[in-house]
């Protein structure tokens, strides 16, 4: 069985931020997101799975939402990884 796109798209996500590909204060952007991670052929991402993408990685302590701004990254995770959003 496949993992969800979520989870595909918050691993790739943290494998950047740990690797420094997404350095410390970078800002993340659902729209930019979107684009980033969709599959050859099937458009953007859509949003909700971005979202939940972002809500995964904030609990790992990775990134922290801003309000009309995005997300920033804080660094690689400080926080063990939680069970899925349902």
């Amino acid at each position: 069985m496949t993992s969800p796109e979520w989870r595909r798209i918050a691993d790739e996500i943290a494998w950047n931020i740990d690797r420094g590909i997404y350095g410390v204060g970078t800002w993340l952007t659902v729209p930019k997101l979107r684009i980033d991670h969709a599959r050859p052929g099937a458009g953007p991402v859509g949003v909700k799975t971005i979202q939940t993408a972002l809500i995964v990685l904030e609990d790992r302590g990775m990134v922290e939402p801003q309000h009309g701004v995005g997300y920033r990254v804080l660094g690689p995770a400080t926080r063990p990884v939680s069970p899925a959003p349902q």
